[in-house]
């Protein structure tokens, strides 16, 4: 619990500084509009496909963001989806998409503990989404707990789309996110305060790159299926470290998700 009540502080600290910055950290000084088409755009490339593959008739249909901070990705579901509702660990962050969207009938903000799925029934959601949230937990038992959550709320024929922090390889094991959370455990503080501040020099940038918790696909699968939801993981265009996960519940009719995430080269553009 204190690893959440931290998280949940320093984002409340980020979103007082410069909240679009730390949703979005190459531009320093965002343009209200950019910031929010960019959002717009990002839903288009890499949401759009699955939505329409997975998702029949979804103007009829209830969405739900976990870590939606200021609400980009929530405006661009709000003219898809019949209700969408953000979910996110500061206050702070909440407030700004509160004040942001409140000209918007169909989407609703709240702000959560970082493990339960507050103000959300049993079997009430068709769609959870999840981006930029789940590599920023603090421990395994966190991840576990909004998988759970996950289930809870989804209903028979919801389906879920997370990008989720996996492990691919040792390769990846040294790349420059993977490889502090990885030492964590063994090197001492001293140490690792070092590389922070040789890497980094903004302080809530430091502790966010050694916040999250990164899993083995292994690790993750097991979780999923304790939880009766099945799961594919496929590639993230975003980054080569993190996947989509995607699934629904075990009872659901199978279907073939070797189409999500076909991989594709976004180097050269500007998406979130």
């Amino acid at each position: 619990m204190k690893r959440v009540n931290k998280m949940e502080k320093e984002w409340d600290a980020r979103a007082e500084i410069n909240a679009f910055r730390y949703v979005d950290g190459r531009c320093k000084s965002w343009d209200t509009d950019n910031f929010f088409n960019l959002g717009e755009k990002f839903v288009c490339e890499e949401v759009d496909p699955f939505i329409k593959r997975y998702i029949q008739n979804p103007e009829d249909k209830t969405a739900v963001e976990l870590g939606c901070g200021v609400g980009r990705i929530v405006r661009a579901f709000s003219s898809r989806f019949k209700y969408v509702v953000g979910l996110d660990v500061s206050g702070k962050m909440i407030e700004i998409a509160k004040s942001l969207h409140h000209n918007l009938n169909n989407v609703a903000f709240f702000k959560n503990d970082g493990k339960t799925f507050i103000n959300i029934g049993d079997d009430t959601v068709d769609y959870v989404f999840s981006v930029v949230t789940f590599q920023h937990m603090p421990s395994k038992d966190v991840v576990e707990t909004n998988i759970k959550e996950i289930a809870r709320v989804l209903n028979k024929n919801g389906v879920f789309q997370i990008d989720f922090p996996i492990l691919q390889g040792w390769v990846r094991v040294f790349g420059v996110l993977p490889l502090p959370r990885l030492l964590r455990k063994y090197v001492p503080d001293s140490i690792l305060r070092i590389y922070r501040l040789i890497r980094i020099r903004d302080r809530l940038k430091r502790s966010e790159t050694f916040q999250g918790v990164v899993l083995t696909k292994k690790t993750a699968q097991k979780i999923f299926e304790k939880y009766n939801l099945k799961v594919s993981f496929q590639p993230n265009n975003r980054t080569d470290r993190k996947m989509w996960a995607v699934g629904y519940k075990q009872k659901n009719k199978k279907w073939n998700w070797d189409s999500i995430g076909q991989k594709r080269d976004f180097k050269s553009q500007n998406i979130l």
